[in-house]
């Protein structure tokens, strides 16, 4: 602790207050795997309300695996749209756009996003 995280914030502050002790980190898994992948997405125009999903192989996922998504910002800049990713099935990532917004999405570009999977212990 100590170092400043936030305008009123410490480290301290957040270990003693929000986290209570971290000292025991045995019981966290240990990653064990990594695997990465990145593809070219085109969700074209999302409706209102609704969502597209597209799917990224990544050999060696498998459902339960984590999942870090890698947005580009030509996409991440539409208002409204919002992305997550999981393990669909074996070696297939499935990423979502999910429109929250009451009116279509304009269409962004096609464009490269990266996923990282982890397996741990």
């Amino acid at each position: 602790g100590g170092g400043t995280l936030g305008a009123n914030l410490t480290n301290s502050y957040i270990d003693a207050n929000l986290f209570g002790s971290l000292t025991n980190t045995a019981s966290i898994p240990v990653i064990t795997q990594r695997f990465a992948a990145s593809t070219a997405l085109d969700f074209g125009i999302v409706g209102a309300s609704t969502e597209a999903t597209l799917d990224i192989t990544v050999t060696g996922a498998t459902a339960g695996d984590e999942v870090i998504l890698g947005v580009p910002a030509s996409v991440a800049a539409f208002s409204g749209l919002v992305f997550t990713a999981w393990v669909n099935s074996a070696n297939t990532v499935r990423v979502k756009a999910a429109n929250v917004a009451l009116t279509p999405s304009s269409e962004p570009a096609s464009a490269t996003f990266k996923v990282t999977v982890f397996k741990r212990a």
